[in-house]
């Protein structure tokens, strides 16, 4: 930056590897916490190129990033005084994420009661005060004492506000400022039909829950696919195809033939609704006949590669 610039509201990270004359760069949201790479959701680019151009000797040169970084000592929890609230805060919250939170969800009538705890302590870090909420009911904030392990519970909540993914919001007293980020907790003994309750709140109508596969089951142009490993499915012709869409279909069966696996990230929805029996009409005409033959090849050849 020039005199007199400088540069905020900056999220970004970025990790270089050298392997003797080439570099890879893989630049993102990801932190360099376990929890990011743990259990956290992120996303990064990588990129390659040749060390003497990209390296990362000449990334951290004074005409590159090098003139705009600010030297850090692990361990150290002084900051340098040219460094702003905000960025003493958005490190406070990296160090909060490295800690693994548990939840445990209890049934009380129609409503339930979670509780969340650590059994590692808060960072300390004087002059601070924390908050934690549900992402799915962020009004319902619980203090959070640093120095002293996480442990707090939120009651009376519906089955679709029970979440993994907490707020944590940290504010500085004195000087007012404040930062938040979303963080993913361990979700113990999931509750049945959760994400039933969900879909019905988030994918109220056939064409919503269209959006979702699109999303979760993207398809790859045959060409594009190269050699990857494919499954064997049967390809007999479908008597619910005209009424589903010949894309639709096509999605389904591309993905079973080729990334089976990616089923796994809409089963537990689809076999909810389905298990009770769809009662507000997500599903659109003959999806659940054809999921029904897929998800069951995919089953058969899944066990008899195991």
């Amino acid at each position: 930056p020039t005199a007199g610039n400088s540069i905020s509201g900056l999220h970004a990270n970025l990790f270089g590897v050298e392997r003797g004359s080439q570099v890879s760069l893989f630049v993102g949201s990801t932190t360099a916490t376990h929890a990011a790479f743990a259990g956290d959701l992120g996303f990064l680019v990588q990129l390659h190129g040749r060390a003497k151009t990209v390296g990362i000797d000449v990334l951290l040169g004074e005409d590159a990033l090098g003139s705009v970084l600010v030297r850090s000592v692990p361990g150290d929890d002084r900051l340098p005084a040219e460094r702003s609230s905000a960025e003493d805060l958005e490190s406070y919250l990296r160090e909060i994420a490295s800690i693994p939170i548990d939840i445990t969800v209890r049934r009380t009538g129609p409503a339930y009661d979670f509780s969340v705890s650590s059994t590692d302590p808060v960072p300390s870090r004087p002059g601070v005060a924390i908050t934690v909420a549900p992402l799915t009911a962020p009004s319902r904030t619980r203090r959070v004492k640093p120095a002293q392990p996480i442990s707090c519970g939120f009651d009376g909540l519906d089955k679709a506000d029970i979440t993994a993914f907490f707020v944590v919001r940290v504010k500085a007293r004195r000087r007012g400022s404040h930062a938040s980020a979303v963080i993913k907790a361990r979700l113990e003994q999931d509750v049945v039909g959760r994400a039933t309750a969900v879909a019905r709140e988030e994918i109220p109508t056939p064409e919503a829950f269209r959006a979702l596969l699109d999303i979760l089951l993207p398809v790859m142009p045959a060409e594009a696919a190269g050699d990857r490993h494919r499954t064997s499915i049967p390809s007999q012709p479908n008597p619910n195809v005209p009424q589903l869409g010949i894309g639709l279909f096509e999605m389904l069966t591309q993905t079973a033939a080729q990334w089976p696996k990616r089923f796994d990230s809409i089963r537990d929805i689809v076999d909810d609704i389905i298990g009770d029996d769809d009662p507000d009409g997500i599903l659109p005409p003959g999806f659940r006949e054809l999921w029904q033959t897929i998800n069951d090849a995919v089953g058969e050849v899944t066990s008899a590669s195991e």
